[in-house]
């Protein structure tokens, strides 16, 4: 009987482990997924402000050519 209720033990102890590295994994992946989905946002973000920079260039040197009479 003593034995039996080590067992049982032993395999409590083993499933709650298991438990523990299941949750632990998910947690990384859920960061992972979460940094992945910022590092995206932050890319988009990124380039349409470089699109938005190359355009008010543009439009600052087309404007300032046009008043100094470069361009008619």
């Amino acid at each position: 009987m003593s034995s039996h209720h080590s067992q049982e033990a032993i395999n409590l102890h083993h499933q709650q482990v298991s438990a523990g590295r299941e949750r632990r994994m998910q947690k990384q992946e859920e960061k992972r997924q979460r940094y992945l989905t910022m590092r995206e946002e932050a890319r988009t973000h990124y380039n349409a402000v470089l699109c938005f920079a190359f355009i008010w260039f543009a439009y600052v040197n087309i404007a300032t050519a046009v008043y100094l009479g470069y361009v008619i």
